[in-house]
């Protein structure tokens, strides 16, 4: 963990805010996140044209805490007596310098952020960074057989023209090793097919976590009309007993990135997002993501209740 960035950094940014006054919302997750990170990216005078209508390079975490009623069924409300956290997770080189950037101009403590229609102060920020080296070293430290991981915003993974509505291994890993693989260095790209994914991997869903959602990802200025993709969330361990030492840490290494890169499509509208625990991992990269239970869309508790930190 370091407080500045490498050759082959990614880059972690967590912010806790409290909104200014009663915020109503209807979409947590999805277009409203992009929104504001748009209006972030100009704060800091970023050239919105040179950056296309998706970010692969960045992920925006879930907008943790507590949540009120709002006025309708879907409407949920920010108490100006409470605290959130959301994550932005940067793992494009080019795009790092361009969220240092963010960071210093736009969200130091008592900044004020514009968010779905009302406003957020900044209560804290801290930014760290960490490399793939380091994260496969992490996973080499680590003799065990199963990690669990939760989705804790809705997760979007397509094959083709149909749409996984469970996060089976085949997709997952290989959207987490695109990930890794897309901004890595030759010597440390991992050449995993699906194939091998499956026979090395197993799965086990805890079923009762899980949930399904549509997530409203892109808006018509013009219209108004909202663009919906679906997506999951809920727990799941995934058992490694047929892959060899190397398989095995590359797959464990690429999940551990997913805690920053998020897994699958929109992640930079909050979709994707992960938190990872791995048995005897002493966590000596990032700080940990806190294992925050349920996904602020639903009221399922996490499944591995033994690994939460709240």
């Amino acid at each position: 963990m370091t407080s500045q960035p490498g050759g082959d950094s990614v880059c972690r940014i967590d912010v806790e805010l409290r909104p200014t006054e009663r915020v109503l919302l209807t979409d947590i997750i999805g277009h409203p996140v992009y929104d504001t990170l748009r209006v972030l990216l100009d704060e800091a005078g970023v050239d919105q044209d040179a950056i296309t209508p998706r970010i692969p390079g960045v992920h925006v975490g879930g907008f943790w805490g507590r949540y009120g009623a709002g006025g309708r069924p879907q409407e949920r409300a920010l108490s100006p007596t409470e605290t959130y956290r959301f994550q932005l997770g940067v793992i494009d080189p080019e795009m790092i310098p361009v969220f240092r950037q963010v960071f210093d101009q736009v969200i130091p403590e008592g900044a004020q952020l514009p968010y779905s229609g009302g406003t957020l102060e900044v209560v804290s920020a801290t930014q760290e960074y960490t490399d793939r080296q380091a994260l496969l070293e992490r996973a080499a430290a680590v003799d065990t057989q199963a990690m669990n991981v939760w989705f804790r915003t809705p997760t979007c993974l397509e094959e083709t023209e149909t749409r996984t509505m469970c996060p089976s291994r085949g997709p997952v890993f290989s959207s987490l090793l695109e990930n890794w693989n897309r901004w890595a260095p030759d010597e440390l790209v991992f050449d995993i097919d699906r194939d091998r994914i499956e026979e090395a991997v197993r799965g086990r869903p805890h079923f009762r976590t899980f949930e399904s959602h549509g997530v409203a990802v892109a808006r018509d200025d013009e219209t108004d009309a909202v663009q919906t993709r679906e997506g999951f969330s809920g727990g799941v361990t995934y058992e490694f007993a047929e892959a060899n030492g190397a398989l095995q840490n590359a797959l464990v290494a690429a999940a551990l990135l997913g805690e920053i890169a998020g897994v699958g499509y929109y992640r930079d509208r909050g979709c994707g997002d992960l938190s990872v625990r791995v048995a005897g991992d002493d966590t000596t990269g990032l700080s940990p993501i806190p294992w925050l239970g349920p996904s602020p869309l639903s009221i399922r508790p996490s499944p591995f209740r033994d690994q939460e930190s709240h």
